[in-house]
């Protein structure tokens, strides 16, 4: 069932930023909030890697977009920039 939701999860937001270039991704989704689709699937990505390096795992690996606690939900930078 795991595998499954995560898969519907991926699925979902795949579908949304479907089409959408990079300026697109990085616009904020409803204002006043600044939360953009690409702030989702980094927050997705942090989410997963998370849950299965760090919690299952037990691996002390370095947050990839912020620090515990600090949801990245606006991006900042272009991909590859922190």
């Amino acid at each position: 069932m795991p595998e499954g939701w995560l898969d519907f999860q991926r699925a979902t937001l795949a579908l949304k930023c479907a089409g959408l270039d990079h300026d697109q991704l990085r616009t904020a989704l409803v204002e006043p909030s600044a939360m953009a689709l690409l702030g989702l699937v980094r927050h997705r990505a942090e989410i997963e890697r998370n849950g299965f390096q760090r919690v299952l795992a037990g691996l002390d690996i370095p947050f990839l977009f912020g620090k515990e606690g600090d949801a990245p939900f606006r991006p900042r930078g272009r991909p590859g920039e922190r």
